[in-house]
């Protein structure tokens, strides 16, 4: 079976491939932000807003934690 990876990318390179994440990049209140409970985190805010969707950001942030088990395993 052919497998996909990502684990060779950092994780800010993991949000190129999420357009709609991307007017909201620069935007939040902390420079080392990492989208997800931060203080201040304009993605998190957009998707409380419904300007992006819940699924996405989700997928994103599963991506990242599939990311972070490769590369401690």
């Amino acid at each position: 079976m052919r497998e996909f990876g990502l684990w060779h990318l950092e994780p800010i390179r993991s949000l190129n491939g999420f357009v709609e994440f991307l007017d909201y990049l620069g935007a939040c209140k902390y420079r080392d932000c990492k989208h997800d409970n931060d203080p201040g985190c304009a993605i998190r805010a957009a998707v409380e807003n419904g300007e992006i969707a819940e699924t996405r950001f989700a997928n994103y942030h599963h991506i990242l934690d599939s990311m972070a088990q490769v590369k401690n395993a």
